[in-house]
């Protein structure tokens, strides 16, 4: 016997099947029924068929929900009602004829929407994989950037700015293990970073917004993405270039 939770669980699953095949997925399809971090992140692609593809690659289970716009990273498609078509008495088929509105040989099941489940990580995956790589020129002008930040805000052991040059007066190691911080940072982000008009721009940004201090990603220049860039420079702590009474040049965090 046919119950409604298997009726309706029927029913999403071949929604979700035809997303990307029966139902085109275009700018309009992920406008109207894509959560907004899966619109967001989709929307950073030009083509059309790279959006599609990356939608359906990162598609999870699929299930009834009763609330349209739900909070999670989903698509969310509108039913209104199932409609089936059996034989025999309608209690020898479904186990809940009660459920159902009966008209001859057909029944009608209400059902508001499914909700698809988008992997959020998967989906960042497969839509950085259609971006342009990230190229040298562009990890050098992003570094070029966060050093001239990093030297603008080294100061003394008073706190009092300090004429600097970390990049050479550091030793090699921590000039490394920055670099490698930044250049991570860069590439974590670069589903939002790949159209910035200048990186020299977003490396400076980094340094002054993963140490906090008056400026930065948050400040209205980045618009809506400054919160989002903002909280990904804050889960790398700090790392402020200081000089010490010996006069070297040391990092703290």
């Amino acid at each position: 016997m046919l119950t409604t939770e298997q009726a309706r669980q029927n029913e999403a699953d071949q929604i979700a099947e035809a997303i990307g095949n029966e139902l085109e997925v275009n700018r309009e399809f992920v406008e109207a029924y894509c959560s907004e971090d899966v619109r967001d992140m989709l929307s950073q692609l030009s083509d059309e068929r790279d959006m599609s593809e990356a939608l359906v690659n990162s598609l999870g289970d699929a299930r009834e929900w009763g609330h349209w716009r739900c909070e999670l990273a989903s698509v969310t498609l509108p039913v209104g009602e199932i409609e089936v078509q059996y034989e025999g008495s309608p209690g020898e088929y479904f186990a809940e004829p009660e459920e159902w509105t009966i008209n001859g040989n057909l029944a009608y099941l209400t059902m508001e929407s499914v909700l698809v489940a988008v992997d959020m990580d998967s989906l960042r995956e497969e839509v950085v994989e259609r971006l342009p790589a990230i190229t040298e020129r562009d990890v050098r002008t992003f570094l070029s950037g966060y050093w001239g930040a990093v030297d603008f805000t080294a100061s003394d052991s008073d706190g009092e700015p300090i004429d600097a040059s970390a990049r050479h007066e550091l030793p090699a190691e921590t000039v490394a293990d920055m670099e490698e911080t930044a250049t991570d940072f860069l590439q974590a982000q670069w589903v939002w970073l790949h159209s910035c008009d200048d990186l020299s721009d977003a490396g400076h940004d980094f340094h002054l917004t993963r140490n906090r201090h008056g400026a930065g990603f948050w400040d209205g220049d980045w618009g809506e993405l400054g919160g989002r860039l903002t909280e990904a420079a804050h889960t790398y702590g700090s790392c402020e270039v200081h000089s010490f009474s010996d006069g070297e040049l040391d990092v703290i965090g």
